[in-house]
């Protein structure tokens, strides 16, 4: 009896609450228990939603390590993209000529031969319409018997002296010179820094997104000095492309038509190059593509700049040479 009077009543609270109106509803304060459910609720969201972000915000948020590896990449994305200074070319030449020193040392005693080299070497540049190093060029002569020739961006230019003993005439001593000219003229080794400045900047992205994603922890990212060195011992001893070594010829071409030497001579310094290195993998043997693969692209040039019958002065330029050679120690 008892449990049949409960199950009535309630029915009839049932039937009373859902017979009631919205006014009524809101009147009963059932709205404000909403509202305070719900802002609780989007308390409890909120609270979490903070707790997420705090927790993603500890992982990218920088350290102290990472900010510096943002700066550093920073300045070397913007270095890469500056000019190299005239200034620049000649000290890092200057630090080049003085790391190819300490390896081969200049010869001694051979001022008669050094003037003479560098005669020529001013003879070729003066008719030149190319660029002129911050401290003009300086040719010096190697103690050594390779046959081997260099040239760094700040103007100076290395031969060895078996090169300059294995030419045969004063026109073929212009090819090499106007061949170390040219390459910087054209900027051959500057491209290459520019080149290992970039590399550099690269490196230093992929350095910093490493040390993004392990919060400050990483190894260190390649020092730009120590690709410079790198890129000092490639010039030294692995050389050039094969295609700056081409143009190089041909610009050395012209710039032996203007001055007055015979541009064949670069053809035959090539084929005593040719003879005298063999199968040799040192000197221009292994810094150079072979003579023959040289003469071979250069003919175009040589024909283009050929000179004319009644302009040879070679027997002039012939005795100086001997006498000059003659001084060698």
């Amino acid at each position: 009896m008892k449990k049949s009077h409960f199950v009535c009543k309630a029915l009839a609270l049932s039937f009373l609450f859902l017979s009631l109106s919205f006014s009524q509803l809101y009147a009963a304060g059932w709205t404000e228990k909403i509202k305070q459910k719900t802002e609780a609720a989007e308390k409890k969201v909120n609270s979490a939603t903070k707790k997420v972000s705090e927790a993603v915000d500890s992982r990218i948020t920088p350290s102290e390590s990472t900010k510096n590896s943002i700066l550093t990449t920073s300045e070397k994305v913007e270095k890469a993209k500056e000019e190299i200074t005239p200034e620049q070319k000649y000290y890092i030449g200057r630090a080049v000529a003085a790391k190819i020193f300490s390896g081969t040392p200049r010869a001694n005693n051979n001022t008669t031969i050094e003037d003479y080299l560098n005669k020529i070497c001013q003879a070729l540049v003066i008719n030149s319409d190319g660029l002129i190093p911050y401290n003009g060029f300086h040719v010096a002569l190697l103690n050594s018997n390779d046959l081997n020739a260099v040239s760094t961006p700040g103007g100076h230019i290395l031969v060895s002296k078996g090169l300059v003993l294995a030419a045969e005439s004063e026109d073929q001593l212009a090819a090499v010179l106007a061949h170390e000219i040219s390459h910087i003229q054209l900027e051959h080794s500057v491209k290459s820094i520019k080149s290992a400045r970039t590399v550099d900047a690269f490196f230093s992205v992929v350095e910093t997104s490493k040390t993004i994603a392990t919060n400050g922890k990483s190894d260190s990212s390649s020092s730009f000095s120590q690709l410079t060195d790198d890129l000092t011992d490639t010039l030294v001893s692995s050389g050039y492309s094969q295609s700056s070594e081409f143009e190089a010829d041909s610009n050395a071409v012209e710039l032996m038509a203007k001055a007055g030497y015979n541009p064949e001579a670069m053809t035959a310094m090539l084929d005593v190059l040719d003879k005298k290195l063999g199968s040799s993998n040192t000197g221009w043997g292994k810094t150079h593509p072979s003579p023959s693969t040289r003469k071979k692209a250069v003919k175009p040039a040589v024909l283009m700049y050929k000179m004319k019958s009644g302009d040879d002065t070679s027997s002039v330029r012939q005795a100086r040479f001997k006498k000059a050679i003659a001084s060698i120690k």
